[in-house]
């Protein structure tokens, strides 16, 4: 997502708002949700709305609470007005983004995989046919929900690698996803897969 939103080459678009679908984490890689939101809007002469919460918290009421603040609940009641989304798909390896940015801990992850978790979409776990896995980790996010992530007039999804082909084909058939940026050596394998 960062690499795209650095990519957009600037421009003015009018009466667009890009909105940060979940809030911030820690991150290997150097920058958080909220650059990749701010950077994609000043690239497209857009306003931004940034998610000014934490991605999880480790209390569920702290979390049920934050997001009926004011601030927060009307970041949030923006992405139920999102008509575009841009997102990754995660995996559920052991060394995978939701482990590392501390969202999910080990322990999380592995319940996941026994429901029957291949892929993560914004932070919410999803099965093989892309539906919603519901889980204690749901109570304590901050973010946009998989409802409203399904049937977007535009859901593109940008993900590469030979990790990502379960949860991408996963994404697919949660009809979360109209287009999809990767690799040709992905779209092989995803093609592969699906046969």
């Amino acid at each position: 997502i960062f690499e795209v939103a650095e990519a957009i080459e600037q421009t003015k678009i009018s009466d667009v708002t890009v909105s940060q679908l979940v809030g911030s984490m820690a991150t290997p890689y150097g920058f958080a949700a909220e650059v990749c939101s701010a950077h994609m809007a000043q690239n497209l002469g857009a306003k931004c709305i940034n998610l000014h919460a934490p991605a999880v918290l480790s209390d569920p009421d702290l979390a049920a609470r934050l997001r009926n603040e004011p601030i927060i609940k009307s970041q949030l009641d923006a992405l139920g007005h999102c008509n575009k989304a841009l997102f990754a798909a995660g995996s559920c390896e052991p060394d995978s983004h939701i482990v590392s940015s501390g969202l999910a801990s080990r322990s999380d992850l592995d319940w996941y995989v026994k429901q029957g978790a291949t892929g993560v979409l914004c932070g919410r776990f999803i099965d093989a046919e892309g539906q919603a896995i519901p889980g204690e980790l749901d109570d304590r996010m901050i973010g946009i929900t998989l409802d409203n992530l399904q049937g977007l007039e535009v859901g593109l999804l940008v993900s590469e690698g030979a990790s990502k082909v379960a949860p991408m084909l996963s994404a697919i058939a949660g009809s979360c996803v109209t287009h999809v940026v990767t690799s040709n050596e992905t779209a092989r394998l995803m093609l592969e897969t699906a046969d």
